[in-house]
């Protein structure tokens, strides 16, 4: 005689926990009696998983789940926190790496008490990346790069005025900034794939930025700033 089984109402980060647990190898008879669900139920998740994974990514709860001093539940999803904390990197401009994920990974299930078993190898990162549809991007092809035509331009506008106000080349300077940095930026990073390209050097906080300013003949430098 078939077993009595009660219905169970999951939540959607139950749906989304039992979709990683099939996902990382489990058995949907080993699915079925952690969450007191038949076998049948769990073929119905495993079935709607793109609906169910599609709605746990865009309707997030925890909006800050990553702060200085991370205080979370061993229910919290580590997969969620480690989602929300790519997305805040991103929207910061925080350049990160597939490695940079992997430590955090590990940090976050330290600090939930989770999996002892967890090691955030390359299997996982590349399932990580594709749930969440994060690509790699060559963050130097974007660094503007000013034009031939426009520098021509500038000079002969420039020494026209010249010319015009009277000025002599000792008392023309210029003045111009750049950043020395001690970590160099990654030729690649990690970004959504919808999202857009940051068109910026300033991906990289651990720099110093220096100003450079001298006349035109040379004779007169300032110290550097």
């Amino acid at each position: 005689m078939a077993e009595n089984r009660k219905p169970k109402t999951l939540t959607i980060e139950q749906k989304y926990e039992i979709l990683q647990m099939l996902e990382r190898g489990q058995t949907r008879r080993i699915v079925a009696e952690k969450y007191n669900i038949s076998s049948a139920s769990v073929s119905y998740i495993y079935l709607h998983r793109k609906e169910i994974k599609e709605y746990f990514e865009t309707n997030p709860v925890i909006t800050s789940c990553v702060t200085q001093r991370l205080t979370l539940s061993q229910s919290v999803n580590l997969d969620r926190v480690l989602y929300q904390w790519c997305i805040r990197c991103m929207k910061n401009n925080v350049g990160i790496t597939g490695v940079e994920i992997q430590k955090k990974a590990l940090e976050l299930n330290e600090k939930l008490n989770r999996d002892s078993y967890f090691k955030a190898g390359e299997s996982w990162l590349q399932n990580f990346r594709n749930r969440h549809h994060i690509s790699h991007t060559d963050v130097r092809q974007d660094f503007p790069i000013p034009t031939t035509a426009a520098a021509d331009t500038f000079k002969v506008d420039f020494n026209t005025l010249l010319q015009n106000e009277g000025y002599t080349l000792e008392n023309v300077y210029n003045a111009n900034y750049t950043a020395i940095m001690w970590k160099a930026v990654p030729k690649e990073t990690l970004t959504f794939r919808h999202a857009k390209s940051t068109s910026s050097q300033k991906m990289c906080e651990d720099h110093v930025t220096t100003l450079f300013c001298a006349n035109a003949t040379g004779c007169h430098k300032l110290p550097v700033l």
